[in-house]
C-alpha cells in the first residue's frame, strides 16, 4: 500500500505541533508517524522510506532521526495533556496514573543502551524503558517514557545513573496536572518502595500497589513485628468477606481480609488480602487511603493491567521496538514518535465519539489503525483518479509509479 498524502482525519492532530518545527521537519515527522500506523509488520527505515508514492531516501529518514531538533518529551506531554483535558470533560470517573517498565529485545550489541535483563526465568538482551500513562474510563494515554541505562554504561559515558525507581519519580515530579485533578497512582510490587511512595505522598495523591511476602509489618493483633508471609499463615483461617464488582462488562469475584497496619519503610497502610478462586495464597494489596473499602482497593488495582495491554498494542501495532539504529538520539525519537502515533489513534477515536457506527470500530488500537488505513487508501484512489483526468497528471503519476 502506497501513501500519497496525510489523511484528512489526522490533519487536526498534527496541527498541534506545527509551530514547533521547520516546515521540512514537520513534514518528515508526519510522514514517519503515519508510516508507523500504516505499515503492518516491518517498520524499519527502509520500509518507512518506501511506503510513500513519492518515496523518501533512506538516508533522509536516518538523518531526520539523528539530527532533527525535536523536544520529543515535550511533544508527548503536550499531546497527552490535550487529550486528557478533552476526555476529562466526558466522564466523572477518577483518573488513574500507571507506571511500569517493558523490555524491547535486541540482538545487536552495538545498539545504545542494550543490556542483559531477567524479567522472568530467562535472561533477555535488549533495551528497557520506563513508561507512565493516564487511564480514564476506558481511555489510555501514555504521557512519558525514560530509557533505562545500566550503571556500567552510565559510568562509561560519565553521566549520572538513575534506577528505575528514580525514573518513575522523575515522571511523577514533572507531572503538571490541573489542580482539581487528584489521580490515583498504580504500580506493581517492584516499584513499591519508600522513595516512590514518598514521592506520591508529597503530591498529596493516593496509591494502590502490591507488597511482597518478605516485607516486615506490625501484627495488628499482638503489636509485634512480623514478616508478611508469616502473618498470612496467621490469618489464613480467619473469616473472609465476599467482594464482587463489574469490570468492563465482566463480573469479578474475590474473597478478602482487610486490616489497617504499619508496614516497614512505608508507614500506615490499608492492607487487603485478596483471594481469587483456586488461590491458596493471596495478593496483598496496600494503599495509603486508610478508609477505602476492600472492593475499591481490588477494583482500582485491577486497572493496573491496562499498561500491559498498552505495551502489547504499541509493540504489535505501532512498532515500538522496530528500530535498527545504534544511536541514542535515534532510539529516543523512534520511541517517542511511536507514542505520538498511539496518541493519533486515540485522537481519531475521540473525534468520532458521537458517530456510534464508526466509534464502535475504534475501541481498540487495531481497529483505529485499520480505519486510518482505509482512509489513506481512499485518499490514494481519489488522488490517482484526479491525476488521470489531465495529461500532465498522467505524466506525474507515471513518473511516480516508475520511481516507486
Amino acid at each position: 500500500m502506497k501513501i500519497v498524502k496525510i489523511p484528512q482525519k489526522l490533519l487536526p492532530f498534527f496541527a498541534m505541533f506545527r509551530n514547533l518545527f521547520r516546515i521540512d521537519r514537520f513534514e518528515q515527522m508526519r510522514r514517519y508517524i503515519l508510516g508507523l500506523i500504516i505499515l503492518q509488520t516491518d517498520r524499519s527505515m527502509t520500509q518507512l522510506s518506501k511506503c510513500y508514492l513519492s518515496p523518501l531516501l533512506r538516508q533522509s529518514v536516518n538523518h531526520f532521526l539523528l539530527y532533527a531538533e525535536i523536544a520529543i518529551h515535550q511533544l508527548i506531554w503536550q499531546s497527552s495533556l490535550w487529550l486528557l483535558r478533552q476526555i476529562i470533560k466526558l466522564t466523572p470517573e477518577p483518573l488513574y496514573i500507571i507506571f511500569d517498565d517493558t523490555l524491547i529485545p535486541k540482538r545487536g550489541k552495538t545498539i545504545f543502551g542494550v543490556g542483559k535483563f531477567k524479567p522472568g526465568d530467562k535472561y533477555i538482551i535488549g533495551n528497557n524503558i520506563v513508561v507512565g500513562l493516564f487511564y480514564l474510563a476506558g481511555w489510555t494515554i501514555p504521557f512519558g517514557f525514560r530509557l533505562y541505562l545500566k550503571k556500567e554504561l552510565c559510568a562509561e559515558l560519565r553521566r549520572p545513573f538513575f534506577t528505575k525507581h528514580q525514573l518513575v519519580i522523575q515522571l511523577l515530579t514533572e507531572l503538571k496536572l490541573p489542580p482539581e485533578v487528584k489521580p490515583i497512582i498504580l504500580f506493581d510490587s517492584f516499584y513499591f518502595s519508600q522513595t516512590v511512595v514518598q514521592a506520591v505522598k508529597q503530591r498529596g495523591w493516593l496509591y494502590v500497589s502490591v507488597a511482597k511476602y518478605n516485607r516486615k509489618m506490625i501484627n495488628p493483633f499482638t503489636g509485634r513485628r512480623i514478616r508478611l508471609g508469616n502473618f498470612i499463615k496467621v490469618i489464613q483461617r480467619k473469616r473472609k468477606i465476599k467482594v464482587e464488582f463489574n469490570l468492563e462488562g465482566r463480573t469479578k469475584r474475590y474473597r478478602a481480609i482487610q486490616i489497617k497496619t504499619r508496614l516497614s519503610k512505608v508507614g500506615e497502610v490499608n492492607m487487603v488480602f485478596s483471594y481469587q478462586r483456586g488461590m491458596t495464597y493471596p495478593l496483598v494489596l496496600v494503599t495509603n487511603d486508610l478508609e477505602l473499602p476492600a472492593e475499591d482497593v481490588i477494583r482500582w488495582y485491577s486497572l493496573r493491567w491496562k499498561i500491559e495491554c498498552f505495551f502489547q498494542d504499541i509493540k504489535e501495532e505501532l512498532g515500538l521496538g522496530d528500530y535498527h539504529t545504534t544511536q541514542e538520539e535515534s532510539i529516543s525519537k523512534h520511541l517517542g514518535l511511536s507514542i505520538l502515533g498511539y496518541h493519533g489513534l486515540v485522537f481519531i477515536r475521540y473525534r468520532h465519539r458521537k458517530n456510534l457506527r464508526i466509534y464502535h470500530r475504534l475501541q481498540t488500537i487495531r481497529g483505529a489503525k485499520e480505519y486510518i488505513r482505509e482512509e489513506t487508501l481512499r485518499d490514494t484512489v481519489s488522488w490517482i483518479n484526479r491525476r488521470l483526468q489531465t495529461k500532465n497528471g498522467r505524466r506525474t503519476l507515471e513518473r511516480l509509479l516508475f520511481a516507486a
